[in-house]
């Protein structure tokens, strides 16, 4: 990643205490909120391809634990760590690779990052995540 684009996110202010801890506090129900919305979508095999619903709703759970720990640290860094992901996802045969989507405050401020990192978009909250995934073929 980008030595700069690291920089520049570390340079935004600290997350207050009192938000990571929100954040924390409400991850199962909004874990639980995107998976119960992307079960319900009629193309979600289109989405996922053959893999059971148990790896995406893993997947989420990951997510969200993963941003709380860059949210409570600060450490910008950590999301170096998503681009070896997303690289890694991208040399799947295109049959098999899933949409990746990133967001929320670390990316915002930085609409080139996504696109940087080989994601295929962002949502600044997971309302926006929900509308840009349906709109996903």
């Amino acid at each position: 990643m980008d030595e700069k684009v690291i920089a520049d996110l570390s340079e935004l202010p600290q997350i207050p205490e009192a938000s990571v801890q929100a954040y924390k506090e409400h991850l199962a129900a909004l874990v639980e909120k995107v998976n119960g919305l992307m079960s319900s979508r009629p193309d979600l095999r289109l989405l996922i391809g053959e893999n059971p619903l148990s790896m995406m709703f893993a997947n989420h759970k990951n997510h969200a634990l993963f941003m709380s720990n860059v949210f409570a640290l600060h450490q910008y860094e950590l999301l170096e760590a998503v681009q070896n992901v997303i690289q890694s996802i991208t040399s799947w045969p295109a049959e098999k690779r899933p949409k990746i989507m990133v967001g929320g405050l670390a990316f915002a401020g930085f609409p080139q990052l996504p696109e940087q990192l080989g994601a295929d978009g962002y949502a600044r909250d997971c309302s926006q995540a929900v509308q840009l995934a349906r709109t996903w073929k």
